[in-house]
């Protein structure tokens, strides 16, 4: 998590975030479903999971941006900072019939 050099602590960290983000997950969802009128239910649904599923990248770059101009992200967790980009579109194809392979390029 950056916050600790405990690799233990750091562990039991995220373990702690990941199980209070299910809960209020499950929670929004029960809520949002028992709120509804039966007929509406699968409309909502719909548009609450792609709003909610839907903004989660948005919320992941700023929070990127923000840690990396703030100096506060590690060198342990540089490698978060790739992303994955199709081979083909980095220049010519390998060889025929190689299957497609995905390079991990650096954010600049």
């Amino acid at each position: 998590m950056g916050g600790s050099n405990s690799y233990l602590l750091d562990l039991a960290l995220m373990f702690t975030a990941g199980a209070g983000a299910i809960s209020m997950m499950a929670t929004a969802n029960t809520t949002l479903q028992l709120a509804v009128p039966d007929e509406l239910r699968g409309r909502v649904m719909s548009v609450y999971t792609t709003v909610f599923a839907g903004t989660s990248p948005i919320g992941g770059i700023a929070w990127y941006r923000a840690l990396r101009a703030s100096g506060q992200i590690p060198a342990r967790v540089a490698s978060t900072r790739s992303v994955a980009v199709p081979s083909g579109s980095l220049g010519p194809p390998g060889p025929a019939g190689a299957a497609p392979v995905s390079t991990v390029r650096p954010i600049q």
